[in-house]
C-alpha cells in the first residue's frame, strides 16, 4: 500500500513533496561498503609485511659470505632471535620495577649480553646479505634499534657504579635508556602484522558478509514482492502496477549485478553467506515439519519440545559461523553439482576427464544467439549476463488462463544452487523491449538445453567480469549421456523443476508461495520413464499432485487436445497419449500433508496412521 501511494503521488501530482519512495540499490549498498579507514590500515599492514627482503637476496658467490647468508635465511635463525628480543623485554619490565642493587646488577650484565648477540646479528647479516640488507626496512629497523642499545650500554658503562655522587641530571639519562630499551621489542612487530592483517580481514569480511546477506534478503522480498503485482493491477490503475513492476524488477537486477561483483572479488564471504543461510533453511524445514506432525497426532508434545530445543541449539551455532571461508577447488564445484551429486565414482571421473577448465576476460562473449550449441559451460568463478528475447520461449499454461509470464532462462541455463539461495539468481529476469536480461554467478550451467533439445542457441552470455568456467563439448557430453543414461535424466530433471517453479507461480493457488516454497514443493519430482512404444498412453495418478511437460508434445486421451510444452497438464485429464520423440513429463508426487495421514474411523486408516506414527518416530 506505501509503494503504490508513493507512486500514485509521483504520476498525479510530481510537484508535491512525497515523504516515502521505493528502495534503490544506493540505499542497499552502504551495508556492505568497506570503511576507507578499514582499507588504508590494510594497504599500510601489507605494505610492512613486504618490508621484508631478506628472503629475496640472491646467495653469494664468495665462501665468506656463504655461511653467514645459510644462517640469516634459515627460519630456526629467526625465531631464535625473537625468542631472545621476548626474553630481553621481560628482563627490561623487570628492571624499571625492583630497586635491588644485586637484581639490577644481574640484569645490567645481562643487558651485555642481548646488545652483543644483536651485534653478531647485525655483523652477519651484512656478510651474508651484503647491500640487500640495507634495502629491507626492517633491516633499517633493526639497526636504529642497535644503536640505541649501543648508546645505552656506553652510558652505562661511562655513569659510576655508586648512586651516591649521581647529579639528578645522571639520574634522569640513566632512567631514559632503560625505558628505551623497551623499544626493543617493538622487533616483536613482525610477529604480529600477519595476526593484525587477519583481525582486519575478519571484520572486513564480517561487514561484507552483514550486507551480502541484507542485499540476498533484498532479492528474495522483491521477489515476492513481484508475485503480488497482478492482483495490485486489479485494484489499481494498470500503468501504475506496471510502474511498479518495472522499478522492482531494474532494482533486483542492480543488486543481484552488484553481488555478483563482490562474489567475485570476495568469493569466501558469498560462500559463508550461502553456508549459513542453507543450514538455516534446512534448520526451519525442520522446525516446521515438526510443528506439521504435532497437528496431525503423529508426534508427542514432549518428543516436540526436545527436537524444539535441539534446532535452537544448532541455531545458535550458526553464530559462530566464520565470515568467510575458503573458495572451493573447482573439480570440487564440479562434483557437486545438483546433477552430479551422489553419482558413482567412476561416472564423475568421466566427466572430469571430458571437462576442460578455460579463461575468459570481461567483454567476451561465450555463446551467441543463433549459434549452434556447442557444448555446456559450468561456471566456476565471475559473473555472466544472459540476454534473450522474450518470444523465444514461449509460455504455455493449459489448465487456467492467466497473464503470460516472462519467458524463463532455463533455455540457457540452470542453476545448481540449493533451493533456498536458486531463487535469487536464476530468476532475476528483467524485460527491456522484448529482451530479457539475467544474471548468473559461480555454480551455474549454460547451455544444456540446445544440447538436450539438440536446437541452436536462443541467447547471449556476455562475460561481466573475468570468468572461469569448466566446458564440456557436444559430443563429449552426448557420449556421456549414452554411457550414463542418468546424467541425461539428471538434467531433464533440474531443467523441469526450474520450469515448474515459474509455471507453477502462475496458478491463482499459488500465487502466494515463494519460489523457496515452490522449490520444495518440486524437490521429490522425477522425470517419467521412458516408453518404447511410439503411441502409448501414459496414467495420471492421484499420487501425482502435479504433472509438467517439459519437452515435445502430447494429447489428451479423450479430447485429442494437444499439449505442447513448456506447460502445466491439466488436473481434469486422466491419460495422455504420448507422440514420438519421447517428451519429458515432470511428475510432482503428493506430499504427506496432515490432512492425508488424519485417522478415520475405518479399520483401514487407523492402522495406517498408527504405522505412519511408528516409522515417523523411528526416523525422528
Amino acid at each position: 500500500q506505501q509503494c503504490v501511494h508513493t507512486i500514485h503521488h509521483e504520476t498525479l501530482s510530481s510537484h508535491s513533496a512525497v515523504s516515502c519512495r521505493l528502495m534503490t540499490v544506493s540505499d542497499i549498498a552502504p551495508f556492505w561498503k568497506i570503511p576507507t579507514i578499514l582499507t588504508k590500515i590494510r594497504q599500510w599492514i601489507e605494505r610492512a609485511i613486504n618490508w621484508k627482503a631478506s628472503s629475496n637476496a640472491p646467495p653469494p658467490t664468495t665462501k665468506c659470505c656463504k655461511l653467514p647468508y645459510t644462517i640469516v635465511t634459515n627460519s630456526v635463525f629467526e625465531w631464535l632471535l625473537f625468542g631472545v628480543i621476548l626474553v630481553n623485554g621481560i628482563c627490561t619490565t623487570i628492571e624499571l620495577s625492583i630497586s635491588d642493587q644485586t637484581g639490577l646488577q644481574v640484569l645490567e650484565y645481562l643487558n651485555f649480553a642481548f646488545g652483543a648477540i644483536y651485534c653478531v646479528e647485525a655483523v652477519l647479516k651484512i656478510i651474508g646479505l651484503r647491500l640487500h640488507y640495507f634495502r629491507s626496512k626492517w633491516n633499517l629497523f633493526d639497526l636504529l634499534i642497535l644503536l640505541v642499545t649501543v648508546v645505552d650500554i656506553v652510558v652505562e658503562l661511562s655513569l659510576p657504579d655508586s648512586t651516591t655522587y649521581f647529579s639528578p641530571a645522571a639520574l634522569r639519562i640513566v632512567r631514559v635508556m632503560r625505558i628505551l630499551r623497551v623499544g626493543r621489542v617493538l622487533r616483536l612487530v613482525k610477529l604480529a602484522l600477519p595476526l593484525l592483517i587477519r583481525l582486519v580481514d575478519t571484520i572486513i569480511n564480517r561487514r561484507l558478509r552483514f550486507g551480502y546477506d541484507i542485499g540476498k534478503g533484498f532479492v528474495v522480498g522483491e521477489e515476492e514482492m513481484l508475485q503480488q503485482f497482478d492482483r495490485i493491477g486489479s485494484v489499481v490503475h494498470k500503468s501504475i502496477a506496471q510502474e511498479l513492476r518495472r522499478r522492482s524488477e531494474a532494482t533486483r537486477l542492480d543488486v543481484i549485478k552488484s553481488l555478483g561483483m563482490m562474489r567475485k572479488e570476495h568469493p569466501g564471504v558469498a560462500l559463508s553467506v550461502k553456508t549459513h543461510q542453507a543450514i538455516r533453511s534446512v534448520l526451519n524445514h525442520c522446525r516446521d515439519t515438526i510443528k506439521h506432525l504435532v497437528e496431525g497426532g503423529l508426534l508427542d508434545e514432549t518428543d516436540a519440545e526436545k527436537l524444539f530445543q535441539e534446532i535452537e541449539v544448532e541455531m545458535k551455532k550458526l553464530e559462530r559461523t566464520p565470515a568467510s571461508l575458503p573458495p572451493p577447488d573447482p573439480h570440487v564445484i564440479l562434483r557437486n553439482l545438483s546433477w552430479l551429486s551422489h553419482l558413482e565414482e567412476s561416472v564423475l571421473n568421466t566427466i572430469q576427464g571430458f571437462a576442460d577448465l578455460v579463461q575468459y576476460e570481461h567483454g567476451d562473449v561465450m555463446i551467441s544467439k543463433g549459434d549452434e550449441s556447442k557444448g555446456i559451460f559450468i561456471i566456476v568463478s565471475g559473473l555472466v549476463q544472459v540476454t534473450m528475447s522474450s518470444d523465444s520461449n514461449p509460455t504455455h499454461h493449459a489448465d487456467t488462463k492467466v497473464e503470460e509470464a516472462p519467458p524463463s532462462a532455463s533455455d540457457v541455463a540452470l542453476s545448481p544452487l540449493p533451493p533456498t539461495t536458486s531463487s535469487q539468481f536464476t530468476h532475476s529476469l528483467l524485460k527491456l523491449d522484448q529482451t530479457i536480461v539475467d544474471y548468473f554467478g559461480a555454480g551455474s550451467v549454460m547451455g544444456e538445453m540446445g544440447i538436450l533439445e539438440n536446437k541452436s542457441c536462443n541467447a547471449t552470455v556476455e562475460c561481466e567480469t573475468d570468468v572461469q568456467a569448466f566446458f564440456i563439448g557436444q559430443q563429449d557430453l552426448a557420449d556421456i549421456i549414452a554411457q550414463f543414461p542418468v546424467v541425461g535424466e539428471r538434467l531433464w530433471r533440474i531443467s523441469g523443476i526450474r520450469m515448474a517453479t515459474q509455471l507453477l507461480s502462475q496458478l491463482p493457488e499459488y500465487q502466494d508461495w515463494p519460489t523457496s516454497k515452490l522449490m520444495l514443493l518440486c524437490e521429490g519430482a522425477y522425470i517419467a520413464p521412458p516408453h518404447s512404444e511410439p503411441a502409448s498412453t501414459f496414467e495420471i495418478t492421484d499420487e501425482h499432485k502435479e504433472v509438467v511437460l517439459v519437452w515435445g508434445e502430447v494429447r489428451c486421451l479423450n479430447t485429442r487436445e494437444k499439449l505442447t510444452a513448456p506447460c502445466i497438464v491439466p488436473r481434469n485429464v486422466r491419460y495422455l497419449l504420448m507422440s514420438t520423440g519421447n517428451p519429458k513429463l515432470l511428475l510432482i508426487p503428493m506430499g504427506d500433508t496432515s490432512e492425508n495421514t488424519e485417522a478415520s474411523g475405518t479399520q483401514d486408516k487407523v492402522l495406517l496412521y498408527r504405522h505412519k506414527k511408528q516409522s515417523m518416530r523411528e526416523k525422528l
